[in-house]
């Protein structure tokens, strides 16, 4: 029996056939385990994914510029956080989340701030997703977080001070060009100006400098005609006058054809032709811009410029200050 017994638990001791099942037992739980890890952490990626995505997109319509928090902001005289900023931002998060379950206790923390003119947005986030596999080891879930920041610049306010020059040397023709143009048909204080006159300042429609027996040197009906003369079409103008030679009593090239539209003068012009309010062209047959004329077009210009361009209310503001005073006194 000892010699039995001990052949026997010898071959006990070599015998290997149950082994892999002992193993595979052993193994199977760290196995399992390790599945488990990567199924659940998976799962845990694709929420955070889902997160960084509502975060981002509410950072960054908090900061746009039609949003409410933007626009709050841009009102703010000083600096601090952006109420309106972050209710958008948690409206936006909350929506973007909707519908999206398989997560516990939600920790969202959203701040909009305002420095200077710069605006920030933090969007910071932390759950837990439940575990399914690795409760095996005693996980049952598992924490993700993420941050999300946004920035953005608000509209600088700025205020521009045009000083504008107001006196009669605005009537002069605003180029060389013009000025040419002007003194072939400009009739005023022909006397003096035998080559022409390139001033229209002479505002002041009747009984002033132009008179028919001082300084034209023909009848105009004691009318200045400069600045009506710019105000008309060139080519109509010229249609209502007649040539005359040098030698005629009166300037050549500019005596009127009808005795009716001389009497008139200077209204008798704006009846028979189409006239402009300003002239913001120069060359053009509808008028002959003057620097009045080029100054109004340049401050308009600016106007539409910063209407176009502002990004909210009353971001621009322009100051027009005359340093010759009463420029209305030359329209009477």
């Amino acid at each position: 029996m000892p010699i039995r017994l001990q052949q026997y638990l010898s071959r006990f001791r070599r015998d290997r056939r149950g082994n892999v099942a002992v193993i595979f037992t052993i193994a199977a739980i760290p196995l399992i385990s390790a599945i488990g890890c990567a199924v659940d952490y998976s799962l845990a990626t694709r929420m955070k994914a889902k997160l960084q995505s509502a975060a981002d997109a509410a950072g960054i319509a908090a900061l746009s510029q039609k949003s409410p928090g933007f626009a709050a902001a841009s009102l703010m005289a000083g600096n601090g956080s952006v109420t309106a900023g972050v209710t958008d931002a948690t409206n936006v998060f909350n929506a973007n989340m909707n519908g999206i379950t398989g997560y516990t206790n939600p920790n969202i923390n959203i701040t909009v701030t305002k420095t200077g003119i710069k605006l920030a947005a933090n969007v910071t986030f932390s759950v837990d997703v439940p575990t399914t596999f690795l409760r095996v080891i005693n996980f049952n879930k598992l924490t993700v977080s993420g941050l999300s920041s946004a920035a953005a610049t608000l509209p600088p306010y700025l205020d521009f001070y045009l000083t504008l020059d107001t006196s009669g040397s605005m009537g002069l023709a605003s180029t060389p060009g013009e000025q040419t143009r002007l003194s072939q048909v400009n009739p005023d204080n022909f006397r003096q100006y035998p080559t022409g006159c390139v001033f229209a300042c002479h505002f002041e429609p009747k009984n002033s400098a132009c008179t028919n027996t001082g300084t034209q040197g023909y009848p105009t009906n004691n009318a200045c005609l400069g600045y009506a003369v710019s105000r008309v079409s060139q080519s109509g103008y010229k249609n209502l006058l007649e040539n005359a030679t040098v030698n005629s009593t009166y300037p050549a090239g500019k005596r009127f054809k009808s005795n009716t539209v001389r009497d008139g003068l200077p209204d008798s012009l704006y009846t028979n032709l189409t006239s402009v309010s300003s002239c913001d062209t120069a060359g053009t047959d509808a008028c002959i811009q003057l620097r009045a004329d080029a100054v109004g077009y340049a401050v308009t210009e600016l106007f539409k410029t910063a209407n176009a361009s502002k990004k909210v209310a009353d971001q621009f503001r322009i100051g027009l200050y005359p340093f010759i005073r009463y420029l209305y006194a030359y329209f009477r």
